[in-house]
Formats: C-alpha cells, sequence, structure tokens
C-alpha cells in the first residue's frame, strides 16, 4: 500500500480495507504549523515526535 498524496491526510487503513480484525492507521504529512483533527473513540493513538 503506497500513500496516496504528498500532504494532509496521504494514507487511512482500516480493518476493512486491510482485511484485519482491530489494526488500522491514518498517515499526515504535515507542513511546520499544521495540525491534523480526527475522532478516535475508543481507539488508541499513536502520535510520534517530529524529528528535531
Amino acid at each position: 500500500m503506497v500513500p496516496t498524496g504528498t500532504h494532509g491526510k496521504v494514507h487511512q487503513i482500516t480493518p476493512e480495507s486491510a482485511g484485519w480484525r482491530y489494526v488500522g492507521f491514518f498517515l499526515y504529512r504535515l507542513r511546520p504549523g499544521e495540525t491534523a483533527a480526527e475522532m478516535t473513540g475508543n481507539r488508541e493513538v499513536i502520535l510520534p515526535k517530529p524529528p528535531p
């Protein structure tokens, strides 16, 4: 699976689209100062620290 763009939400994998039972993820490519928001409900979320 290859990201679909170069800016904003570039990847969205759901358990259903991947044929998995539980795990899914969204990938955002943001410019400095930009933000992203998603409704997470009862799902766990990982927010990696940006590089220095």
